[in-house]
């Protein structure tokens, strides 16, 4: 039986926190409809830098509505990309521009990214060495500083949990999160009381609803009645996890 995970207190107490999703995004293993296909093209479409100012629009509309008077005091944090030049061109434009329209304070230039750092993950069956990005924080930017961290999707909430609490550790006060998409998952919580995403295959979001047939096709004497189980390995979170 595999041991459960333990997951740190610091992880849950950020996870108690606002966070906020503007789109439902449904993983390309699935049938989508115009709506959904329409919110795919335009997440990869900011993850490429191309749809930077629009979504400046949106973030910051919403910004201004929660903050009101005080969002000159939030500092928005991006979640690096993967590279400095992806971190480049999917975030900067966007956070310059989210900075005009709100006045609120722009981190992007407060983190870098290092690449090219050698990194040794050992399991219990073998080690690897891997080349790594290494993301390093202006320490005296984020001290005092009231923090929104923005990511484009959020799918279990691990990064999000330890970037928060990276900042946290500087000095930061982490307000919440924003996210461009979340995966189109009903939330539930798990024995250790850790929330997990289960795919509903339904509009409803409802696990004891009949599946839509454009995701689900019924088979007689198979469903309702039989369920399947599997772990979706979707980022490096995941795949690191033993």
């Amino acid at each position: 039986m595999a041991a459960k995970r333990n997951i740190p207190e610091a992880w849950k107490n950020q996870w108690s926190k606002f966070m906020f999703n503007f789109f439902d995004y449904l993983p390309t293993k699935y049938e989508a409809n115009k709506r959904e296909w329409s919110i795919r093209r335009m997440i990869w479409d900011f993850k490429d830098g191309k749809r930077s100012a629009s979504v400046a629009e949106l973030v910051a509309k919403k910004m201004r509505e929660q903050f009101g008077a005080e969002v000159c005091n939030v500092t928005l944090v991006c979640i690096p990309a993967s590279s400095g030049e992806k971190n480049e061109i999917r975030y900067k434009a966007f956070a310059e521009e989210v900075a005009r329209l709100t006045g609120c304070r722009n981190a992007y230039k407060a983190i870098a990214i290092e690449g090219g750092r050698l990194a040794i993950h050992e399991t219990k069956a073998a080690k690897t060495v891997q080349t790594v990005e290494v993301i390093k924080f202006d320490k005296r930017f984020f001290k005092g500083k009231k923090c929104l961290v923005f990511d484009d999707i959020l799918t279990q909430g691990h990064s999000y949990a330890r970037f928060a609490c990276a900042l946290e550790t500087l000095g930061a006060e982490v307000l919440g999160g924003y996210f461009l998409g979340t995966y189109k998952l009903v939330d539930v919580q798990d024995e250790n009381g850790v929330p997990r995403g289960i795919i509903s295959f339904n509009e409803s979001g409802k696990l004891t609803d009949i599946p839509d047939r454009k995701y689900v096709r019924a088979v007689p004497y198979y469903f309702p009645g039989t369920a399947i189980f599997a772990k979706l390995l979707i980022n490096d979170d995941d795949l690191n996890n033993e």
